[in-house]
């Protein structure tokens, strides 16, 4: 007798939302957390919001910073749903945004930077800071665009300071693996 099998159910992966200002370190974590899950075989994307706006197009205000993020939220879904684990560095901080993401994204984490202004003005890799009080730029978060922060992220890392890399990677990892045992 020939019996169909079911297919299996794709088993959803992780979505890694790593948050926070510019220059709070996103880029630099998700790349670090990808590489720890592709060294160890897991289906891994990095979504970066600089680089995906380079692709997808999209503006600084923030209406089309809202709708941009929109579109990395519906990204994460779309290859959480296929098994991929998803790190994403965006700074996309809409509380309408997380919510959504809370929502309809299936294990979500939310991962929220938090970085004093006074340390990001130091770092300031991009000259957004110093550009905007030298009156030479305008639209950025945290200045005169409203940064709406995560209200219940699952992990805050206070990325400065004598804090590494590595120390903000094994609090994800802690975080994950008390995550895995809840769900057993």
């Amino acid at each position: 007798m020939n019996e169909k099998k079911k297919p299996e159910k794709i088993k959803k992966g992780y979505v890694y939302w790593i948050t926070g200002l510019s220059g709070s370190g996103k880029t630099t974590l998700a790349n670090h957390l990808s590489n720890l899950f592709i060294n160890s075989n897991i289906p891994t994307v990095t979504l970066d919001g600089d680089l995906l706006r380079n692709i997808i197009g999209g503006g600084y205000t923030r209406d089309e910073r809202l709708e941009l993020a929109r579109k990395y939220s519906k990204f994460c879904k779309l290859f959480s749903e296929q098994g991929i684990n998803v790190v994403a560095a965006f700074g996309a901080l809409f509380n309408e945004i997380h919510l959504w993401n809370r929502k309809n994204i299936k294990n979500y984490i939310e991962v929220f930077l938090d970085v004093p202004s006074e340390e990001l003005l130091k770092r300031n890799k991009k000259k957004l800071y110093s550009n905007f009080y030298k009156g030479k730029t305008r639209n950025i978060v945290g200045l005169d665009i409203k940064a709406e922060f995560p209200k219940k992220p699952d992990i805050i890392l206070n990325n400065y300071g004598s804090k590494t890399i590595q120390d903000c990677i094994n609090d994800i990892k802690v975080f994950h693996k008390n995550l895995k045992k809840k769900k057993k």
